[in-house]
């Protein structure tokens, strides 16, 4: 007999393989399993790393274990948890859960619609990869969007909402500090939303987030290289600027500058993106 430990995501993680046995037993959270072992050893780690990066399934809440799994699995797909390529299995995720196949179909169908995941029938469930002309192409309509969105906020906008977002850029300086990517991709997202809000019309928002959502996955490869981090903020401070001055034309090209230099920095890290 064997034994591993694992810690992930402040997880306690633990699983012995008997190999005279051939059982696997794994415990996260206090929570333990017994499997019988009829695979390869390397394929039982992978079982249990996954598992270790998963939380469990709290049943104890009012919300439905359609949205605990759908948010788990969102943020394990979003923060590259999975390679482009990876094929997850519905019964593997229904175990992992703890729970039946059914919130985890949902959940799955949910995150189709989204195009983070493309179920492919007697195979799994595919994580995909995006291609050079899939960045262009979003990047071209998010700056189209959010060009004409910030001319309409300029008409709204208050000392009061400019010091809001200047609160945002302030929170995002402590976090590049602190490299800690996933909360500038979220700040990021808060700061654009928060100027299409201001142009009143709720369907600028729910496009936007479409369009996102193909392309969120790669969003932390903005803030990967330190430069990336300091670049995308500076645009984010010259936005700013252009909505303190009240000009029209300097906020849509502080805007459409900013999207610009996005999209070059990704598609400067091809090697790492187009898997």
């Amino acid at each position: 007999m064997f034994i591993k430990k694992f810690a992930s995501f402040q997880l306690k993680f633990l699983f012995l393989v008997n190999i005279p046995s051939h059982s696997i037993t794994f415990c996260i959270n206090g929570y333990c399993f017994v499997k019988e072992w009829n695979f390869p050893v390397d394929k039982i780690l992978y079982t249990c790393i996954l598992a270790a990066c998963m939380k469990v399934i709290n049943k104890n809440l009012y919300t439905p274990f359609r949205d605990q799994v759908y948010d788990k699995l969102r943020n394990k797909i979003i923060f590259k948890g999975w390679k482009s390529g990876t094929i997850l299995s519905e019964g593997e995720l229904a175990k992992l859960f703890g729970i039946s196949r059914t919130p985890i179909r949902e959940a799955i169908r949910r995150l189709e619609s989204e195009g983070l995941v493309k179920v492919i029938p007697k195979k799994g469930i595919l994580i995909p990869g995006i291609e050079k002309k899939d960045v262009e192409e979003i990047f071209e309509l998010r700056e189209i969007l959010h060009c004409y969105a910030i001319k309409k906020a300029l008409k709204n906008i208050t000392d009061k909402d400019i010091r809001q977002l200047e609160k945002i850029i302030d929170r995002a300086g402590k976090y590049i500090k602190r490299n800690n990517n996933k909360r500038l991709v979220e700040l990021s997202i808060q700061f654009h939303n928060f100027i299409l809000g201001l142009a009143s019309n709720q369907r600028f928002i729910e496009v936007d987030h479409y369009l996102r959502t193909h392309m969120i996955r790669y969003s932390s490869e903005l803030f990967g290289p330190k430069e990336g981090k300091y670049i995308g903020w500076e645009g984010h401070r010259q936005i700013i600027d252009a909505l303190k001055k009240k000009d029209e034309v300097l906020a849509c090209k502080s805007m459409r500058d900013h999207f610009k230099k996005g999209k070059e920095l990704l598609l400067g890290r091809e090697s790492s993106i187009f898997e």
